[in-house]
C-alpha cells in the first residue's frame, strides 16, 4: 500500500490496493496462501541471526555496562552502540524480507534505508532514557516530599 501512495499520489482510484483487507484478498487471489507468507523464511533466518548475535555480544555488553555502571549516559550509549551493531548486522536480511513481501523478491541493494534504521534505534533509546529520567525525577520529588 505504501508503494501505491508513493507512486500514484493522492488519487485513490488509480491505486492497486484499497485497504488492508483488499491487500489480503488480492494477494490470496493472485498468489494463494504462499503470497501472504512471502519473505517469512528470511525473517526466521533474521531472528536466528539476531539471537546468535545477542548471545555473542551480551558478555561484552555486560562487561562495558559494569565498567560504566556509575555513568548513566555512557552506559546507555554503549547499549545503543550494541543495539545498532546488531540491527546493522541483520539489516540486509530485513531488507530482503521486506522486498520479497513488497515486490516478489526483486531488490537492488541491502543497505538502502540503513540511516533511517540507525535514527529509529537512537530515537527509541532516547525515548527510553527520557522515560527513565522522568521516573527518577518523580521518585526524587516524592522522596523529598515525605
Amino acid at each position: 500500500m505504501a508503494t501505491d501512495v508513493k507512486t500514484i499520489g493522492s488519487n485513490t482510484s488509480d491505486r492497486q490496493f484499497n485497504g488492508m483487507i483488499d491487500v489480503f484478498r488480492k494477494t490470496l487471489k493472485s498468489d494463494g496462501i504462499v503470497g501472504l507468507y512471502r519473505g517469512f523464511n528470511i525473517t526466521l533466518g533474521e531472528l536466528v541471526m539476531m539471537g546468535a548475535l545477542s548471545k555473542c555480544l551480551n558478555p561484552w555488553k555486560q562487561h562495558y555496562s559494569y565498567i560504566l555502571r556509575n555513568n548513566f549516559l555512557s552506559r546507555h550509549m554503549v547499549d545503543l552502540g550494541f543495539w545498532i551493531s546488531g540491527n546493522m548486522a541483520t539489516y540486509p536480511l530485513d531488507t530482503v524480507s521486506r522486498r520479497m513481501m513488497m515486490t516478489s523478491g526483486s531488490g537492488t541493494t541491502f543497505y538502502n534505508g540503513a540511516g533511517a534504521e540507525i535514527l529509529a534505534c537512537a530515537a527509541n533509546r532516547a525515548t527510553l532514557l527520557l522515560m527513565i529520567y522522568v521516573a527518577d525525577v518523580i521518585r526524587a520529588a516524592k522522596e523529598k516530599q515525605y
